[in-house]
C-alpha cells in the first residue's frame, strides 16, 4: 500500500507547530494526523495511534491537499445552520401585524402565525413553525381565559367586589 503525500503547503516542523499550538480538540486531532503523515507515518499506523479510521484520515489529507492550510479545523462552526424562511422585511411585517392585531384584541397564536407564513412564502408552513416564530419575535401564544355561556357579568362583577379583602 503507497503512503499517503501531503501538498508542500508547510513544511514538518510548522504542522507540528500547529499541531502544538491548537486550541481546540477537533483542529488539534486534525493536526496531529497531519503532522505524522508528514513524518512519513504509513496511514495504518496513523490511524492505530489517533484512533481516527483510514478514510478519515485519506479524507483529511485530501481536504489538506486541496485547501492548504485553511481547509482543517472544526467547520462547523462557520455554518450558522438552516436559513431562516422569512427575510428581514417579512420579520418586520409579521411583527407589525401581531402588534397591530393586539391592538385591535385579535389574539395570534401559532396556527395563526403559520397561515400567515404560508400566505407570505406560498407553501405551506406547520403550525409549530408558528408557535417558534411568535416565540422568536419575543411574544407568546396568550389566550383569554373562556368564559362559560351562562355567566352572568353583572354577578361575577359583584362576587368580585364583595371578596375583596380590606
Amino acid at each position: 500500500m503507497r503512503r499517503i503525500k501531503l501538498a508542500a503547503h508547510l513544511s514538518e516542523e510548522e504542522i507540528e507547530a500547529r499541531y502544538r499550538g491548537a486550541s481546540d480538540g477537533v483542529g488539534r486531532s486534525q493536526w496531529h494526523i497531519l503532522w505524522l503523515l508528514a513524518q512519513g507515518k504509513p496511514s495504518r499506523e496513523v490511524a492505530a495511534v489517533t484512533g481516527y479510521g483510514l478514510d478519515w484520515i485519506r479524507a483529511l489529507a485530501r481536504r489538506y491537499n486541496a485547501s492548504g492550510p485553511s481547509g482543517i479545523g472544526d467547520g462547523r462552526r462557520n455554518k450558522s445552520g438552516r436559513h431562516s424562511p422569512l427575510n428581514a422585511a417579512q420579520q418586520q411585517k409579521l411583527k407589525q401585524e401581531i402588534l397591530s392585531g393586539q391592538e385591535r384584541g385579535e389574539h395570534w397564536n401559532g396556527r395563526r402565525v403559520a397561515q400567515w407564513m404560508s400566505e407570505q412564502l406560498g407553501r405551506p408552513i406547520h403550525m409549530q413553525r408558528g408557535y417558534e416564530w411568535l416565540a422568536k419575535l419575543g411574544f407568546s401564544p396568550q389566550m383569554p381565559r373562556p368564559a362559560h355561556k351562562n355567566a352572568n357579568v353583572e354577578d361575577q362583577i359583584t362576587f368580585k367586589k364583595s371578596s375583596r379583602r380590606r
